[in-house]
């Protein structure tokens, strides 16, 4: 009796990626931020955009403090994007480009630009030649 091929599984194993050479880092998980300065960050700048929201007042000057949007929405947003900065970049990492790069098939029609003569080919006679 003719033995059959053994059937093909349905759902074909993922490529296992290739051992890294030992000199090679492995990436480490992004550590964890600590969750209450995370917290008092987030309240910190949602406190200050409503208040620029609600008090124009806010929206100005200070004296003491200098510009107060600064101190109210971007130092708070500045320093939860420090705090959580591995991982943003692992999210953005993982994101595919939806845009396509920039490709420049050719070169611009322009004029070749003009090169340097040297003494010699310029048909100048040097003075230190002379002697």
């Amino acid at each position: 009796m003719p033995s059959l091929p053994a059937p093909e599984p349905k759902h074909p194993r993922p490529p296992q990626p290739a051992p890294h050479p030992p000199w090679v880092r492995h990436p480490q998980p992004a550590p964890h931020a600590q969750p209450a300065l995370s917290r008092s960050l987030w309240q910190w700048l949602l406190t200050g955009l409503a208040l620029m929201a609600i008090f124009p007042a806010a929206r100005g000057h200070s004296e003491w403090l200098g510009w107060l949007p600064f101190w109210l929405s971007i130092a708070p947003a500045i320093s939860l994007a420090l705090l959580h900065r591995h991982s943003l970049a692992q999210r953005l990492r993982r994101q595919p480009r939806t845009a396509p790069a920039l490709v420049f098939t050719s070169k611009p029609n322009r004029p070749a630009q003009a090169r340097r003569l040297t003494p010699a080919k310029a048909g100048v006679q040097s003075h230190l030649r002379a002697a």
